[in-house]
């Protein structure tokens, strides 16, 4: 089969038809335009139209060295436990909270609830208040015009918003190594990526001010507990962001506060007055679970309207029984004293886990806030290799970057046991003391 039309919509029509059969697959070079038109008898405008359209649908893309290709989709492994694990290996690549820190679904109350009908309130009115007064207090009190929305999980709310504002190939810039579900988004809908550099030391504001002066349509942020570096935004950085994002009123912040609950780390707001269209997004899957798939959503107006129409082209409104059961866990009797005490228990974990590397004068940074520690490594494979064969299995930093690098590991310590910290860093020491032998 061959590429086949007389006009840009039939030759358009006709490779997307040869991609979907086989014929042409990721990474393959398509015929040059001069050499399209000759054999197709066709002006060469025409296929420089249709391969203008399939760019625009993330379909190809050109690269000057390499010619006009389709479009290579890394793929990304998500989070959780992986499959068939040895009995004998210790998962520390789930990204997961600990499951016995969620509260318990039996307290659930569903004697006096009633199943939600179209054309009703979309929101549970007393969670409604509690969002309003807790989760969001804070917010509200910088923009009282604020408005509240909720979404099926903050990677639910982040698709729809993006989708509302964006098109195909519109340029957002995220952070590498970055979350990846969120950085999937981009990808899925063909958004043009800018990568701000993150790590334990912060975030690359030079990134930052690069990716705003090439006019990107949106920025992700992840402000406290970043995944997978663990790292929280100081008043200082925030500052900072905040004055670059005062000069470009027409970039769509997005915040993603998905560790707010339970964060040791202080919020610092980076939306300035200037900015039109933001949100803030703080999910409960962190200390309800993430099979709960709720998320609350604080932003202006217009963005509200936005997801509202986003909404209303499925339901109109996040299940009634979903909001009323994660009312009655918020409100549970001795729940703030619960989640003080989960609060606690991360931060010490991750305290255990950077005391014992500096004692052993390992490479590690000085605080983590989280579920994750990340460790800045060149050769990751090698330790990941290396901790396999000791029973320990991480996750790579491949998966977390835009770019294809290898660099980093991230380890979960969420369930964890002291003794099991103390084991692994241990075993860290000694990986690295080998290493640097054999080098």
């Amino acid at each position: 089969m061959r590429i086949q039309g007389k006009n840009a919509k039939e030759i358009q029509e006709s490779i997307r038809f040869l991609i979907s059969q086989g014929v042409y697959q990721e990474g393959d070079t398509l015929p040059n335009i001069r050499e399209l038109a000759k054999q197709l008898s066709v002006n060469r405008n025409t296929i420089s139209t249709a391969y203008t359209a399939l760019a625009k649908l993330g379909v190809i893309q050109t690269n000057k060295r390499l010619g006009t290709q389709v479009r290579y989709s890394k793929s990304r492994g998500g989070e959780g436990s992986q499959r068939n694990l040895s009995p004998e290996l210790i998962d520390i690549a789930h990204g997961n909270p600990n499951r016995d820190l969620l509260p318990n679904l039996q307290s659930v109350n569903f004697q006096n609830v009633r199943a939600g009908l179209y054309g009703e309130d979309i929101y549970h009115q007393q969670l409604k208040k509690y969002a309003e007064t807790q989760i969001f207090s804070d917010i509200f009190t910088i923009h009282p015009e604020a408005c509240l929305a909720l979404s099926y999980g903050a990677i639910d709310g982040i698709e729809r918003i993006l989708s509302a504002y964006l098109l195909a190939q519109d340029h957002v810039a995220i952070e590498s190594p970055g979350f990846i579900n969120s950085i999937k988004i981009l990808e899925n809908n063909h958004f043009q990526i800018h990568s701000i550099q993150v790590n334990h030391a912060g975030f690359n504001l030079t990134d930052i001010e690069n990716a705003l002066n090439k006019h990107v349509k949106a920025l992700i942020i992840t402000p406290r507990a970043h995944n997978p570096t663990g790292y929280s935004l100081n008043r200082e950085e925030a500052i900072l962001i905040k004055n670059l994002l005062a000069a470009y009123p027409n970039t769509l912040v997005l915040i993603d506060d998905h560790f707010s609950a339970i964060s040791h780390a202080e919020y610092y707001h980076i939306i300035p007055e200037t900015t039109q269209n933001w949100a803030v997004l703080r999910s409960v899957s962190k200390y309800l679970g993430p099979d709960l798939r709720f998320c609350f959503i604080c932003c202006d107006p217009h963005t509200s309207a936005l997801l509202d129409k986003k909404m209303n082209s499925g339901t109109s409104w996040v299940s009634h029984l979903l909001q009323n059961i994660v009312y009655q866990l918020l409100t549970a009797e001795k729940f703030e004293q619960h989640l003080k005490q989960v609060k606690q228990y991360y931060s010490d974990l991750n305290h255990a886990f950077v005391n014992l590397m500096q004692q052993k004068q390992l490479k590690c940074a000085k605080q983590f806030d989280g579920l994750n520690v990340w460790l800045e490594l060149d050769t990751p494979k090698y330790y990941a290799q290396a901790l396999l064969e000791r029973g320990w299995l991480v996750r790579t930093g491949e998966d977390f970057f835009v770019e294809n690098t290898q660099f980093g590991l991230r380890i979960t310590l969420s369930e964890l046991s002291q003794q099991d910290i103390t084991q692994l860093v241990d075993d860290l020491a000694d990986i690295v003391a080998k290493n640097a032998q054999h080098a």
